[in-house]
């Protein structure tokens, strides 16, 4: 099942199950809010009264906090919520404008002190400036101040937000013309949705709210929140499809949130992966075990990603081993790519595929592909990062290197180094993964660079005797 299926099931569970939602919010929000976890299935109780949160609290399956218009009597309220909580019931801190005021920095190192959110969601210039006050990170350049808009883009919040994630060990949500969703290992990138939502008045807001009812019953808390901010993006994007400024697209999007069908949620939504640990496999680096085999034990272990390599066999046998494989990922839930066939990853319904500079052209494999399907491509030198920009909407990830010299690839280019990997990856506004001759001694390292989002390795896993020992051993720290 791919996450864009499981997304779905998450929204019939929802639609299923009304969960209640409990959300002390902003007043400017409130309605909005209410109305858009009443749209996705979920029942909200937006109360924040001292005399009775002990009690509301018990009743809710999620609880939300924003602070968009906080004040001592609501912080108060929200410190007693927090104490009565039950076991096990998630809650979300968005901190709005805490870029704005010393007080909202103050609220919430309070709150952070003190109580541990599962998730923590905000555009790029609160969660910088939430880092900042929780003294987890600091950024090179001091921000415009402008209240509780955003002045920086979401890929330049990443340092901060899985700095936040690290620190608090939670999930951080960027949300934004792009949303990031991150942990202390993952990073999922999100493309659907339209200018207009940040034109209208607390669509973020509302995504919060609509986040608990993802959350209430949750199994997977980061998984749960990639499903809410996808579908929420999606709605949105179909919304503004039929809006005509910013007072319909409110309607919209809450008819969108209601209404959306599997159909349209799986003909919009650009697909959804984590790059962190990416296997590329190769039939003559196998020890002699099947790539299948190798695969299984891999993904088992916490391979994220898998890239099926065939440079030598007929078309029929990809195929077939391609399907050996697909069965493989899709039982443990991880996307799995094509290399260059776009033939191939058709007949076997792939996720997607990883294309070189001198394959299919990037536009030609989108409109084969459709929305809904992963497209890498290769880069290596400056030239091929500068034509990679005109494509980036089209992208999914870039993969850059190699970064040490290889022996896989018998074509492979000069190797770009940890500095060349650094300076491409800042100059990319894609997804980028490390590849080429990674060395056990190098991935943490390579992690630990803000723009890289995870490694894609060949022989430190098909090669290795103990394939469950190898792949732990790649994860992110």
């Amino acid at each position: 099942m791919s996450h864009i299926e499981s997304t779905w099931r998450s929204v019939e569970q929802i639609r299923s199950d009304s969960p209640v939602v409990h959300c002390i919010t902003n007043n400017v929000a409130a309605n909005f809010a209410a109305n858009a976890v009443i749209a996705v299935g979920g029942s909200p109780i937006m109360a924040s009264e001292g005399l009775e949160i002990d009690q509301v609290v018990k009743i809710a399956s999620s609880f939300t906090v924003n602070i968009g218009t906080c004040s001592p009597t609501q912080i108060a309220a929200v410190e007693k919520a927090l104490d009565n909580l039950p076991s096990g019931i998630p809650w979300v801190l968005d901190p709005v404008g805490v870029a704005a005021t010393t007080y909202r920095q103050e609220v919430c190192q309070r709150l952070l002190k003190s109580y541990t959110p599962q998730v923590i969601k905000g555009n790029a210039s609160e969660i910088i400036s939430l880092a900042k006050c929780m003294n987890v990170w600091s950024p090179k350049e001091t921000l415009q101040n402008r209240g509780v808009d955003s002045t920086v883009t979401t890929k330049a919040a990443l340092p901060a937000a899985r700095a936040l994630a690290k620190k608090i060990g939670n999930v951080v949500a960027i949300s934004g013309a792009i949303d990031f969703i991150v942990d202390s290992q993952r990073t999922v990138r999100i493309c659907n949705g339209h200018p207009l939502m940040a034109a209208i008045t607390a669509s973020g807001c509302a995504l919060t709210a609509v986040l608990g009812a993802f959350l209430a019953n949750s199994t997977d808390i980061f998984w749960s929140t990639v499903h809410a901010l996808s579908y929420f993006a999606v709605a949105g994007q179909l919304a503004a499809a039929e809006a005509e400024g910013t007072g319909s697209m409110h309607s919209k999007l809450l008819d969108y949130l209601y209404k959306t069908t599997y159909e349209q949620y799986y003909n919009t939504a650009r697909p959804l992966f984590d790059l962190s640990l990416y296997l590329v496999t190769d039939p003559h680096l196998n020890l002699g075990r099947s790539t299948a085999d190798i695969v299984k034990d891999a993904v088992e272990a916490g391979v994220t990603i898998v890239q099926l390599r065939e440079k030598d066999c007929e078309t029929g046998e990809f195929i077939k081993r391609a399907l050996a494989v697909k069965k493989v990922c899709d039982a443990h839930n991880v996307p799995f790519v094509i290399n260059d066939r776009v033939d191939v990853a058709l007949a076997v319904d792939a996720s997607g595929v990883h294309i070189g500079q001198g394959d299919i052209p990037v536009p030609v494999a989108r409109k084969l592909l459709g929305e809904n399907k992963i497209i890498g491509l290769s880069v290596s030198t400056d030239h091929e990062l500068e034509l990679s920009r005109k494509y980036e909407h089209l992208l999914d990830y870039i993969g850059v290197g190699p970064v040490n010299p290889t022996k896989t690839k018998t074509n492979a280019k000069k190797s770009v180094g940890l500095d060349g990997l650094r300076q491409r990856a800042a100059d990319s506004d894609s997804l980028v993964v490390a590849i080429g001759g990674i060395k056990q001694e190098q991935v943490q390292e390579i992690l630990e660079i803000d723009e890289v989002s995870g490694i894609a390795v060949v022989t430190a896993i098909t090669m290795a005797e103990d394939v469950t020992a190898a792949t732990k051993a790649l994860l992110r720290k």
